[in-house]
């Protein structure tokens, strides 16, 4: 059976709901605090489910728990079907894929979910400035170090420019990706999720849009994401308005896209 397009989003998207339950299911079984982030907690609350043309789930654990869930599935992973693993051109970002892959066209795409550690962050002042400095400097090396890997969409005309010298000189070959990936992660973890007055995904799309007052996520709030429950922030709608403005109104129909990778 050859699948279309829209064939193919529906079978991604109902895996990962399979994905997800089993993820939520360790969670309340291990009590580890969870959070629908980005496009998932906007589809959650704009569609009660996927946004329509998405097929990404994205979900953020404060760091202490991030590491038990680490440790729970691997004890488990094999026994329920799915299996974590870092992905390696989004800063070793943690995913869980399902174990079996949906042939298209020839080529198979493999189901999964992100889970990105929740971390603190300095409110203010030059702390602030130098941890954001780093870390932005410290993202780049890393994109940099990957290029061959990297799609080419536009940037913007400052990165652009950097990703076009940086092609020419070659300078992914000379930056060891495993070691600024290590380099980054210690970073992030300067400052604890529960001990800090914001608090984020700090390797999110959205960088410093991310960074958020702690009590919006809170206790966390629970939302319908198809015939699932899914936690979200406590105070969803300030955080949505903060990544994203007016989060209710729909995109133009040019940027309805899904994130299929092909392998």
């Amino acid at each position: 059976m050859v699948l279309t397009q829209d064939e193919l989003l529906k079978e991604m998207q109902s895996r990962e709901l399979e994905i997800l339950q089993a993820c939520i299911e360790v969670c309340q079984a291990h009590n580890i605090r969870y959070y629908a982030l980005g496009g998932t907690l906007l589809g959650a609350v704009r569609h009660r489910g996927f946004i329509p043309w998405d097929d990404d789930i994205d979900i953020g654990i404060p760091r202490k728990d991030y590491q038990r869930f680490i440790e729970v599935m691997k004890n488990i992973e094999d026994s329920i079907g799915i299996h974590i693993a870092p992905n390696t051109v989004n800063y070793n970002i943690l995913q869980v894929l399902g174990d079996e892959k949906i042939k298209y066209n020839g080529k198979y795409i493999q189901p999964f979910i992100d889970i990105f550690p929740l971390d603190g962050y300095p409110s203010s002042g030059i702390k602030k400035w130098i941890h954001s400095k780093r870390i932005l400097w410290n993202r780049l090396l890393f994109k940099l170090s990957i290029l061959s890997q990297v799609a080419n969409v536009d940037r913007g005309s400052l990165e652009n420019l950097i990703v076009k010298v940086s092609r020419a000189l070659r300078i992914e070959k000379t930056l060891d990706t495993k070691r600024i990936s290590r380099r980054i992660h210690r970073l992030i973890q300067s400052y604890s999720f529960d001990e800090s007055s914001y608090v984020g995904n700090i390797l999110g799309r959205y960088r410093e849009r991310e960074i958020v007052p702690s009590d919006y996520f809170g206790k966390g709030t629970n939302l319908s994401f198809h015939h699932l429950v899914l936690r979200g922030p406590e105070k969803w709608d300030a955080y949505l308005t903060q990544i994203y403005g007016e989060y209710m109104k729909l995109p133009p129909e040019q940027e309805r896209l899904a994130h299929f990778e092909v392998e």
